[in-house]
């Protein structure tokens, strides 16, 4: 798997220290990276992946999947879940997700499918 496959390089010129995992088994997937970049990358990769804030008012976990088999230092759900991602996709499509640690300017991006 390699970066330039899901983001366009000249959007994302400054990233650095990417970590990747994938998983293709069976009939679903999850693809996932973890790199440092600007605020100005970010929101081309927000644009270019038509991606929206999620809204929620339940203060409930949308996203339990995320806990799986894996384990990468790198996968920090902890922090992920008191984050907001950004996201697209339903039943039926692929799903994106990406979220930001502004202290950290790091990105941490999840695609599937179910």
């Amino acid at each position: 798997m390699r970066f330039h496959e899901y983001f366009n390089p000249a959007l994302v010129p400054d990233a650095h220290e990417i970590y990747a995992y994938t998983d293709y088994m069976g009939i679903d997937y999850v693809v996932m990276f973890s790199f440092r970049c600007d605020t100005t990358s970010l929101s081309r990769i927000i644009r270019d992946n038509d991606l929206e804030l999620y809204q929620d008012s339940t203060g409930m976990n949308p996203f339990p999947s995320l806990v799986g088999s894996w384990d990468l230092e790198w996968w920090d759900e902890s922090k992920l879940k008191m984050t907001r991602p950004f996201v697209r996709g339903v039943d039926q499509q692929d799903r994106l997700r990406l979220w930001y640690d502004s202290l950290e300017h790091r990105a941490t991006y999840q695609q599937f499918s179910l």
